[in-house]
């Protein structure tokens, strides 16, 4: 189960939340919707089994202390993220906005781990400032991608989130944008150092069909990284 904390995103039109977008409204619904996603150069797929083909339990240390805090006390653990996040160029404004609620209400959640209790808190603040480059930046594929990657929507590389309008069509000549859930949360969790995890702990890190931050051991292990 998800336990929602306060959800704060700054410097919007007006101030959203992570429900606005969850009925589908509008095109921003059908672009944050995202599949699958792929990392890096997008050669890391799923195996034959569906599971992620590069399963590793490492966390990288991707951000200092001054986005990331950890704080113990007793039995929970708080985990503060706070980062600046830039519009790419050619991602509209609502599509932009939109994930951006995705992150934010998927990583403000909670989670008991062998007994102890991470909480996660995000802090997402839209950067205008034309010559700052933020802390990471949400894209959009200016063109089709290579054909390995035409059915994905999602990829991480670096500090940059992608976003991939030019998904394949289904049989029925539909859009394969909602066969995952999550993907916006998945590459944002790519983003702060984590990597993929089995689907059977229903990680946000894995691919199975139904996976959320509070499952899996992913607030365990990034309290652990960054707190140290």
């Amino acid at each position: 189960m998800v336990y929602l904390r306060d959800i704060q995103v700054f410097d919007f039109t007006s101030r959203i939340t992570g429900g606005k977008f969850s009925s589908g409204a509008g095109g921003a619904a059908f672009m944050y919707a995202l599949s699958a996603g792929v990392r890096a150069t997008g050669n890391r797929r799923a195996d034959k089994s569906g599971e992620p083909a590069d399963i590793s339990n490492e966390v990288k240390k991707v951000f200092g202390e001054d986005k990331v805090t950890v704080t113990t006390k007793g039995d929970e653990t708080f985990i503060d993220i706070n980062l600046k996040v830039k519009k790419g160029t050619g991602l509209l404004t609502e599509d932009f906005e939109a994930i951006m609620s995705d992150i934010v209400r998927d990583w403000n959640t909670q989670a008991e781990i062998d007994g102890h209790t991470y909480h996660v808190k995000t802090t997402l603040t839209v950067d205008n400032n034309i010559l700052s480059s933020g802390d990471f930046s949400i894209e959009s594929w200016s063109s089709l991608p290579p054909d390995d990657q035409r059915d994905a929507a999602g990829m991480n590389i670096g500090k940059r989130i992608y976003v991939n309008r030019n998904v394949v069509l289904d049989k029925n000549g539909a859009a394969r944008m909602m066969s995952r859930s999550g993907t916006a949360a998945h590459e944002f969790g790519h983003l702060i150092g984590l990597e993929h995890q089995k689907n059977v702990t229903n990680s946000i890190m894995s691919y199975a069909d139904v996976r959320d931050v509070s499952s899996g051991t992913d607030l365990q292990r990034l309290a652990h990284r960054y707190g140290n």
